[in-house]
């Protein structure tokens, strides 16, 4: 009986000490980031933005800024190459300690034939911000490559 109590106890312990390490992202907050992957191109480095929904348990218009496999030549002066190639992806599930794990199909947000296949993966350090990485593999016209990916930080926009 004593050795049933003292389990019963560890287990309990062990269940507040793992939900202690739970950290949800702030309701209905909007976040912003950066892809760290690629670099700046003409002074602009590739966004990473989404919104949390009143429970803090679902991103939704998470958008993120890739020139991915296919983005190559030369760009104007001036110009951000990125805003060109927004992907969308209309939600994304957060787990109650916080993480959120999910295989997606973004949408280009100006269509051009490119589809890609994305696994959207990350962890909320603290309600305000987060970290993780995006990877994705992408085909347009019988081409295809992959899969590649992104690191990226967001915080809640101030």
């Amino acid at each position: 009986m004593r050795t049933l109590v003292v389990i019963t106890a560890l287990l309990g312990a062990l269940v507040l000490a793992v939900s202690a390490f739970a950290v949800i992202p702030r309701a209905r907050a909007s976040f912003t980031g950066v892809n760290k992957s690629e670099k700046p191109i003409n002074g602009f480095r590739p966004n990473v933005t989404f919104n949390v929904t009143a429970n803090g348990r679902t991103l939704t218009k998470f958008e993120f800024e890739t020139l991915g496999c296919f983005g190559i030549g030369r760009f104007p002066a001036g110009v951000d190459p990125y805003s060109e190639s927004q992907w969308r992806v209309a939600k994304v599930p957060v787990g109650k300690l916080g993480n959120f794990n999910a295989v997606v199909r973004p949408v280009l947000l100006l269509p051009d034939g490119t589809k890609m296949v994305a696994r959207i993966k990350g962890t909320f350090a603290k309600p305000d911000q987060t970290a993780g990485t995006i990877t994705y593999t992408m085909s347009i016209n019988g081409s295809a490559c992959g899969p590649r990916t992104i690191k990226f930080n967001a915080r809640v926009a101030s």
